[in-house]
């Protein structure tokens, strides 16, 4: 499957410390003196220069619009590094507010299978997040599945609408969610 511009955003966001200026250099077309003082920012600050790096290449690959609702996305989830936007920047991040609606990539999935409930397993592999059910029953075995904010341990766990109407947001690990809702 396409790797998602969420998970894409994550990835370039999770780039290692030591990276962070030569990937700006390379990957983004954001002043080289800029990508100099962004790279040489030190911990915590080097997650804003993170956060940019992840913005511009999804830009790049994605598209403004795609860019702008995935870093909302992951602002509303985990918070900015530069909430007061104090590090100044080229990038049209500065110009993005983290309280702006979040905007998680969307699983759809028929109200008839929800009306009986699903499977926490089967919308682990329906996102994407597991090739296989066993893949998925391990998962939530090892504790790394939440419903919102309450942990599934029950591979056997099922979901109905009632459940999404109060925790839509289906959690793989800590850093891969998505918003399931009921399509019609």
């Amino acid at each position: 499957p396409r790797t998602s511009p969420f998970d894409f955003y994550q990835f370039w966001r999770n780039t290692d410390d030591r990276d962070v200026e030569r990937f700006l250099k390379l990957f983004t077309f954001l002043p080289i003196e800029e990508c100099e003082r962004l790279g040489r920012l030190q911990p915590p600050l080097l997650n804003r220069a993170k956060e940019i790096l992840a913005f511009e290449i999804t830009r790049i690959v994605h598209g403004d619009d795609i860019a702008r609702q995935t870093y909302l996305a992951v602002a509303s989830q985990f918070g900015t590094a530069d909430p007061e936007g104090t590090i100044p920047t080229t990038s049209p991040i500065a110009g993005l507010s983290a309280s702006a609606p979040e905007s998680l990539p969307e699983l759809a999935v028929p109200a008839a299978d929800l009306a009986d409930g699903i499977l926490v397993a089967d919308l682990l592999v329906r996102a994407g997040f597991c090739t296989s059910k066993g893949e998925a029953r391990r998962l939530i075995r090892q504790g790394g599945t939440k419903l919102g904010d309450a942990a599934v341990t029950d591979e056997t766990a099922k979901v109905t609408a009632a459940d999404l109407a109060s925790s839509p947001i289906l959690k793989a690990g800590k850093k891969r969610m998505v918003r399931v809702v009921a399509m019609r």
